[in-house]
Protein backbone atom coordinates (compact mmCIF):
# COMPACT_ATOMS: atom_id res chain seq x y z
CA UNK A 1 0.00 0.00 0.00
CA UNK A 2 1.48 3.37 -1.02
CA UNK A 3 0.86 6.99 -0.16
CA UNK A 4 1.26 9.92 -2.51
CA UNK A 5 4.91 11.01 -2.72
CA UNK A 6 5.49 14.48 -4.14
CA UNK A 7 9.18 15.18 -3.52
CA UNK A 8 12.08 13.37 -5.21
CA UNK A 9 14.03 11.06 -2.94
CA UNK A 10 17.11 13.19 -2.39
CA UNK A 11 20.03 11.58 -0.55
CA UNK A 12 23.40 12.71 0.79
CA UNK A 13 25.88 10.29 -0.81
CA UNK A 14 29.45 9.83 0.45
CA UNK A 15 31.58 9.47 -2.68
CA UNK A 16 35.00 9.52 -0.99
CA UNK A 17 36.39 10.65 2.37
CA UNK A 18 35.01 14.11 3.25
CA UNK A 19 33.19 14.32 -0.10
CA UNK A 20 29.39 14.22 0.11
CA UNK A 21 27.16 14.96 -2.88
CA UNK A 22 23.39 15.41 -2.97
CA UNK A 23 21.77 13.08 -5.51
CA UNK A 24 18.33 11.96 -6.61
CA UNK A 25 18.18 8.46 -5.18
CA UNK A 26 16.02 5.50 -6.25
CA UNK A 27 12.57 5.41 -4.72
CA UNK A 28 12.50 2.69 -2.02
CA UNK A 29 10.02 -0.13 -2.52
CA UNK A 30 8.48 -2.05 0.36
CA UNK A 31 8.73 -5.82 0.22
CA UNK A 32 5.87 -7.86 1.73
CA UNK A 33 7.24 -7.44 5.27
CA UNK A 34 8.67 -3.94 4.93
CA UNK A 35 7.61 -0.34 5.36
CA UNK A 36 8.78 2.80 3.58
CA UNK A 37 9.43 5.70 5.93
CA UNK A 38 9.56 9.42 5.15
CA UNK A 39 12.58 10.38 7.24
CA UNK A 40 12.09 13.26 9.67
CA UNK A 41 15.30 13.14 11.72
CA UNK A 42 18.64 11.32 11.61
CA UNK A 43 21.31 11.48 14.30
CA UNK A 44 24.98 11.69 13.33
CA UNK A 45 26.82 8.74 14.90
CA UNK A 46 30.55 8.42 15.56
CA UNK A 47 30.65 5.60 13.01
CA UNK A 48 29.27 8.00 10.37
CA UNK A 49 32.09 10.39 11.23
CA UNK A 50 34.74 7.67 10.87
CA UNK A 51 33.40 6.68 7.44
CA UNK A 52 33.16 10.36 6.43
CA UNK A 53 36.72 11.21 7.45
CA UNK A 54 38.59 7.94 6.87
CA UNK A 55 36.37 5.88 4.55
CA UNK A 56 36.57 2.86 6.83
CA UNK A 57 36.27 1.35 10.27
CA UNK A 58 38.61 -1.60 10.61
CA UNK A 59 37.85 -4.01 7.75
CA UNK A 60 34.61 -2.21 6.85
CA UNK A 61 35.58 -0.08 3.87
CA UNK A 62 33.53 2.42 1.86
CA UNK A 63 34.82 1.29 -1.52
CA UNK A 64 31.78 2.58 -3.41
CA UNK A 65 29.31 5.46 -2.94
CA UNK A 66 27.26 5.06 0.24
CA UNK A 67 24.48 6.87 2.08
CA UNK A 68 25.36 7.12 5.79
CA UNK A 69 23.10 7.58 8.81
CA UNK A 70 21.39 4.88 10.88
CA UNK A 71 19.76 6.76 13.78
CA UNK A 72 16.43 7.53 12.15
CA UNK A 73 12.79 8.34 12.77
CA UNK A 74 9.93 9.44 10.57
CA UNK A 75 6.48 8.63 9.27
CA UNK A 76 5.27 5.52 7.39
CA UNK A 77 4.31 6.28 3.78
CA UNK A 78 3.99 2.74 2.40
CA UNK A 79 3.51 -0.76 3.80
CA UNK A 80 4.12 -4.24 2.44
CA UNK A 81 1.19 -6.56 1.83
CA UNK A 82 1.97 -8.71 4.89
CA UNK A 83 2.34 -5.80 7.36
CA UNK A 84 -0.56 -5.55 9.81
CA UNK A 85 0.80 -3.74 12.88
CA UNK A 86 1.78 -0.49 11.12
CA UNK A 87 -0.17 1.76 8.78
CA UNK A 88 0.44 4.79 6.60
CA UNK A 89 0.83 7.89 8.74
CA UNK A 90 2.24 6.13 11.80
CA UNK A 91 5.10 7.94 13.55
CA UNK A 92 7.98 5.50 13.96
CA UNK A 93 11.59 4.98 14.93
CA UNK A 94 13.78 2.57 12.97
CA UNK A 95 15.92 -0.17 14.43
CA UNK A 96 18.47 -0.20 11.62
CA UNK A 97 19.24 -3.90 11.37
CA UNK A 98 17.82 -6.70 9.24
CA UNK A 99 19.06 -10.07 10.58
CA UNK A 100 18.63 -13.26 8.57
CA UNK A 101 16.11 -14.68 11.09
CA UNK A 102 17.09 -18.32 10.73
CA UNK A 103 20.67 -18.75 12.01
CA UNK A 104 21.62 -19.99 15.49
CA UNK A 105 22.25 -16.45 16.78
CA UNK A 106 18.92 -15.16 15.52
CA UNK A 107 17.00 -18.08 17.03
CA UNK A 108 18.79 -17.63 20.37
CA UNK A 109 17.79 -13.96 20.54
CA UNK A 110 21.30 -12.66 19.82
CA UNK A 111 20.30 -11.36 16.40
CA UNK A 112 22.80 -8.51 16.74
CA UNK A 113 25.48 -11.19 16.24
CA UNK A 114 23.91 -12.61 13.07
CA UNK A 115 26.70 -13.09 10.53
CA UNK A 116 24.40 -12.10 7.68
CA UNK A 117 22.79 -9.05 9.31
CA UNK A 118 22.18 -6.03 7.09
CA UNK A 119 22.89 -2.92 9.14
CA UNK A 120 22.10 0.55 7.81
CA UNK A 121 25.06 2.71 6.77
CA UNK A 122 27.56 -0.13 7.18
CA UNK A 123 29.33 -0.89 3.89
CA UNK A 124 27.97 -1.94 1.48
CA UNK A 125 24.49 -1.11 2.84
CA UNK A 126 22.96 2.35 2.55
CA UNK A 127 21.59 4.41 5.41
CA UNK A 128 19.06 7.12 6.21
CA UNK A 129 20.53 10.47 5.16
CA UNK A 130 17.74 10.54 2.58
CA UNK A 131 14.12 11.59 2.35
CA UNK A 132 12.75 8.05 2.25
CA UNK A 133 14.09 4.63 3.24
CA UNK A 134 12.78 1.08 3.45
CA UNK A 135 12.99 -0.89 6.71
CA UNK A 136 11.74 -4.27 7.97
CA UNK A 137 8.35 -3.74 9.61
CA UNK A 138 9.34 -5.97 12.55
CA UNK A 139 12.22 -3.59 13.26
CA UNK A 140 10.13 -0.43 12.93
CA UNK A 141 8.47 0.77 16.13
CA UNK A 142 5.55 3.13 16.62
CA UNK A 143 6.24 6.09 18.89
CA UNK A 144 3.81 8.20 20.93
CA UNK A 145 2.95 11.77 19.92
CA UNK A 146 4.72 12.99 23.06
CA UNK A 147 8.08 11.91 21.62
CA UNK A 148 9.51 14.24 18.97
CA UNK A 149 11.13 12.86 15.84
CA UNK A 150 14.50 14.19 17.03
CA UNK A 151 14.15 12.26 20.26
CA UNK A 152 12.89 9.18 18.44
CA UNK A 153 15.98 9.17 16.20
CA UNK A 154 18.11 8.90 19.33
CA UNK A 155 16.38 5.73 20.50
CA UNK A 156 19.17 3.99 18.57
CA UNK A 157 22.12 5.29 20.63
CA UNK A 158 20.03 4.94 23.78
CA UNK A 159 19.58 1.26 22.89
CA UNK A 160 23.39 0.92 22.81
CA UNK A 161 23.69 2.43 26.29
CA UNK A 162 20.88 0.24 27.59
CA UNK A 163 22.51 -2.87 26.13
CA UNK A 164 25.76 -2.03 27.95
CA UNK A 165 23.95 -1.86 31.29
CA UNK A 166 22.09 -5.06 30.42
CA UNK A 167 25.32 -6.89 29.64
CA UNK A 168 26.74 -5.77 32.99
CA UNK A 169 23.49 -6.66 34.76
CA UNK A 170 23.73 -3.46 36.77
CA UNK A 171 21.94 -3.66 40.11
CA UNK A 172 20.25 -0.90 42.14
CA UNK A 173 22.84 0.85 44.25
CA UNK A 174 25.68 0.16 41.81
CA UNK A 175 28.55 2.54 41.18
CA UNK A 176 29.62 3.08 37.56
CA UNK A 177 32.49 4.86 35.82
CA UNK A 178 31.72 5.78 32.21
CA UNK A 179 34.78 6.61 30.13
CA UNK A 180 33.85 9.00 27.34
CA UNK A 181 31.10 11.58 27.83
CA UNK A 182 29.89 11.68 24.25
CA UNK A 183 26.32 10.80 23.25
CA UNK A 184 26.65 7.08 24.05
CA UNK A 185 28.34 7.80 27.36
CA UNK A 186 25.71 10.33 28.42
CA UNK A 187 22.89 8.01 27.42
CA UNK A 188 24.57 5.02 29.08
CA UNK A 189 24.76 7.11 32.24
CA UNK A 190 21.04 7.82 32.07
CA UNK A 191 20.36 4.14 31.41
CA UNK A 192 22.45 3.24 34.47
CA UNK A 193 20.47 5.72 36.55
CA UNK A 194 17.22 4.18 35.31
CA UNK A 195 18.47 0.80 36.54
CA UNK A 196 19.07 2.28 39.99
CA UNK A 197 22.80 3.04 39.95
CA UNK A 198 23.45 5.57 42.68
CA UNK A 199 26.98 6.73 41.83
CA UNK A 200 27.64 7.54 38.17
CA UNK A 201 30.92 9.16 37.11
CA UNK A 202 31.42 10.35 33.53
CA UNK A 203 35.00 10.98 32.49
CA UNK A 204 36.31 12.86 29.46
CA UNK A 205 39.23 15.00 28.32
CA UNK A 206 36.94 17.45 26.48
CA UNK A 207 36.01 20.50 28.62
CA UNK A 208 32.77 21.02 26.70
CA UNK A 209 31.63 17.49 27.44
CA UNK A 210 32.66 17.76 31.08
CA UNK A 211 30.57 20.93 31.28
CA UNK A 212 27.55 19.10 29.85
CA UNK A 213 27.93 16.34 32.43
CA UNK A 214 27.67 18.98 35.13
CA UNK A 215 24.09 19.74 34.02
CA UNK A 216 22.97 16.30 35.24
CA UNK A 217 22.58 16.38 39.04
CA UNK A 218 22.92 12.60 39.33
CA UNK A 219 26.28 12.50 37.53
CA UNK A 220 29.79 13.25 38.76
CA UNK A 221 32.12 14.80 36.19
CA UNK A 222 35.75 13.68 35.98
CA UNK A 223 38.49 15.49 34.06
CA UNK A 224 40.57 12.75 32.45
CA UNK A 225 43.07 15.28 31.09
CA UNK A 226 43.95 16.30 34.66
CA UNK A 227 43.70 12.76 36.08
CA UNK A 228 44.42 10.30 33.24
CA UNK A 229 44.90 7.33 35.57
CA UNK A 230 41.55 7.93 37.34
CA UNK A 231 43.49 8.07 40.60
CA UNK A 232 40.97 10.36 42.28
CA UNK A 233 38.09 7.93 41.66
CA UNK A 234 37.27 5.38 44.35
CA UNK A 235 36.64 1.81 43.20
CA UNK A 236 33.44 1.25 41.25
CA UNK A 237 31.30 -1.80 40.57
CA UNK A 238 31.52 -1.39 36.81
CA UNK A 239 33.14 0.57 34.01
CA UNK A 240 31.47 1.31 30.67
CA UNK A 241 34.20 2.21 28.18
CA UNK A 242 32.72 4.48 25.49
CA UNK A 243 35.74 6.45 24.29
CA UNK A 244 37.62 3.91 22.17
CA UNK A 245 40.87 5.49 23.41
CA UNK A 246 43.68 2.91 23.05
CA UNK A 247 44.88 3.24 26.67
CA UNK A 248 41.48 3.59 28.35
CA UNK A 249 40.97 -0.08 29.25
CA UNK A 250 44.37 -0.49 30.88
CA UNK A 251 43.81 2.66 32.93
CA UNK A 252 40.27 1.76 33.94
CA UNK A 253 40.68 -1.88 34.98
CA UNK A 254 42.39 -1.11 38.34
CA UNK A 255 39.43 1.11 39.34
CA UNK A 256 36.95 -1.81 39.27
CA UNK A 257 36.24 -3.60 42.53
CA UNK A 258 36.88 -7.36 42.75
CA UNK A 259 34.38 -9.34 40.67
CA UNK A 260 33.08 -6.18 39.08
CA UNK A 261 32.51 -5.73 35.37
CA UNK A 262 33.76 -3.91 32.29
CA UNK A 263 31.63 -3.23 29.21
CA UNK A 264 33.47 -2.42 25.97
CA UNK A 265 31.43 -0.03 23.83
CA UNK A 266 33.87 2.45 22.28
CA UNK A 267 35.44 1.71 18.90
CA UNK A 268 39.17 2.19 18.44
CA UNK A 269 39.38 3.04 14.72
CA UNK A 270 43.18 2.81 14.67
CA UNK A 271 43.17 -0.93 15.38
CA UNK A 272 44.28 -3.14 18.26
CA UNK A 273 45.71 -1.70 21.47
CA UNK A 274 47.95 -3.23 24.12
CA UNK A 275 46.02 -4.00 27.33
CA UNK A 276 47.37 -5.11 30.71
CA UNK A 277 44.84 -7.74 31.80
CA UNK A 278 46.51 -8.56 35.12
CA UNK A 279 44.04 -6.39 37.14
CA UNK A 280 41.19 -8.30 35.47
CA UNK A 281 42.77 -11.63 36.41
CA UNK A 282 43.66 -10.85 40.01
CA UNK A 283 40.25 -9.27 40.67
CA UNK A 284 38.25 -11.85 38.68
CA UNK A 285 36.60 -9.16 36.62
CA UNK A 286 33.97 -9.92 33.98
CA UNK A 287 34.61 -8.30 30.59
CA UNK A 288 31.66 -7.88 28.24
CA UNK A 289 31.77 -6.97 24.59
CA UNK A 290 28.92 -4.70 23.50
CA UNK A 291 28.04 -4.96 19.82
CA UNK A 292 25.01 -2.86 18.98
CA UNK A 293 22.02 -4.34 20.91
CA UNK A 294 19.22 -6.88 20.80
CA UNK A 295 15.63 -6.40 21.94
CA UNK A 296 16.23 -2.96 23.46
CA UNK A 297 13.95 -0.73 21.37
CA UNK A 298 10.66 -1.23 23.27
CA UNK A 299 12.40 -0.57 26.59
CA UNK A 300 14.28 2.45 25.21
CA UNK A 301 11.06 3.96 23.86
CA UNK A 302 9.33 3.39 27.21
CA UNK A 303 12.19 5.05 29.10
CA UNK A 304 12.28 8.05 26.79
CA UNK A 305 8.50 8.43 26.97
CA UNK A 306 8.49 8.19 30.77
CA UNK A 307 10.94 11.04 31.16
CA UNK A 308 13.50 8.88 32.97
CA UNK A 309 15.85 9.53 30.05
CA UNK A 310 16.30 12.99 28.50
CA UNK A 311 17.24 12.55 24.85
CA UNK A 312 17.00 16.25 24.00
CA UNK A 313 19.83 16.98 26.42
CA UNK A 314 22.49 15.54 24.10
CA UNK A 315 21.41 17.41 20.93
CA UNK A 316 23.70 20.37 20.28
CA UNK A 317 23.35 21.09 16.53
CA UNK A 318 20.71 20.73 13.80
CA UNK A 319 21.15 20.66 10.01
CA UNK A 320 19.04 20.24 6.90
CA UNK A 321 19.55 17.29 4.54
CA UNK A 322 21.48 19.50 2.10
CA UNK A 323 23.85 20.31 4.98
CA UNK A 324 24.72 16.68 5.77
CA UNK A 325 28.41 17.21 4.96
CA UNK A 326 28.49 20.15 7.36
CA UNK A 327 26.78 18.04 10.03
CA UNK A 328 29.41 15.31 9.66
CA UNK A 329 32.24 17.84 9.69
CA UNK A 330 30.84 19.56 12.78
CA UNK A 331 30.57 16.24 14.62
CA UNK A 332 34.15 15.47 13.60
CA UNK A 333 35.88 18.78 14.25
CA UNK A 334 33.94 20.84 16.81
CA UNK A 335 34.84 20.00 20.43
CA UNK A 336 31.54 21.50 21.58
CA UNK A 337 29.50 19.11 19.43
CA UNK A 338 27.79 16.27 21.26
CA UNK A 339 25.02 15.13 18.92
CA UNK A 340 24.17 16.65 15.56
CA UNK A 341 20.80 15.86 14.01
CA UNK A 342 19.96 16.07 10.29
CA UNK A 343 16.35 17.03 9.53
CA UNK A 344 15.39 16.00 5.96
Amino acid sequence: MNANVTRPNRAAVLLSPSHVEMQDWPEPVAGPNDVVVEVAAVGVCGSDVHYFRHGRIGNLVCDRPIVLGHEAAGRVVATGDAVTHLKIGDRVTLEPQRPCGHCEQCWSGAYNLCRDVVFMATPPYHGAFARRVVNPADFTFAIPDSLSFEEAALIEPLAVGLWATERLDLKPGSSVLIVGAGPIGLLAGQAAAARGATRIILSDINPARIGLVSRFPRFEAHDAAADPAYGTIAEVDAVIECSGAPTAVTRALPRIRPRGGLALVGINPTGAASVDFWPAMERELSIHGVFRYAGMYPRAIALATSGLVDLKSVITHRFGLEETAAALARASDDPSSIKSVVLP
